[in-house]
């Protein structure tokens, strides 16, 4: 009964036959009986605990592909041998398709609350298990799209740093900030 979602938990009818024969007397006749408000409230509180549990289940699921997908491309690049890979990425790239993993379902789940009225347990994981894998998979594509941006704007501050170090130089350069003889 409490792993059953379409069955409202206030009709829930069950009959005396559930009872074991020894506890059956010899009037015994099959009948309906209403359930009490304590069963009906264990009922709910496993239903939630089932809902939470699958949630749960399907977020490791979520990560493990993640990593996965990030095996995948360090392994098809050592089959390539075109990149001579250091041993750290073989343990940091997987944890970094887990992240990318939980930004997608982070994204996913935002642009779902944006965009419909629906709660997080009726949610389809299929198509955010295969965006995980996807994610896991381009963590390589993404990791060189960061570092390149991070080097720019590195770059950019240190070019800014030298403009204004220039800029001053030709100011105190300059005959009126001379010092008068």
């Amino acid at each position: 009964m409490a792993t059953d979602s379409l069955q409202d938990v206030n009709h829930l009818i069950i009959t005396n036959e559930i009872l074991p024969g020894q506890f059956r007397g010899k009037q015994f006749e099959p009948k309906e009986i209403i359930l009490p408000l304590e069963a009906k409230n264990w009922i709910i509180k496993e239903k939630n605990r089932i809902k939470q549990l699958v949630l749960v289940d399907n977020f490791f699921v979520l990560l493990v592909l993640g990593a996965l997908g990030s095996l995948i491309f360090l392994i098809s690049e050592h089959i390539k041998d075109e990149k001579n890979n250091d041993i750290k990425m073989y343990y940091f790239r997987p944890i970094f398709g887990m992240l990318l993993a939980v930004a997608t379902f982070i994204v996913s789940m935002s642009f779902n609350s944006l965009t419909s009225t629906i709660t997080i347990d009726n949610v389809r994981f299929e198509s955010l298990l295969f965006l995980a894998f996807s994610a896991g998979l381009l963590s390589d594509k993404t990791y060189e799209m960061i570092v390149s941006r991070a080097n720019n704007n590195i770059n950019a501050g240190n070019e800014d740093e030298q403009e204004s170090a220039d800029q001053k130089s030709t100011v105190s350069k300059s005959p009126e900030n001379s010092p008068p003889d």
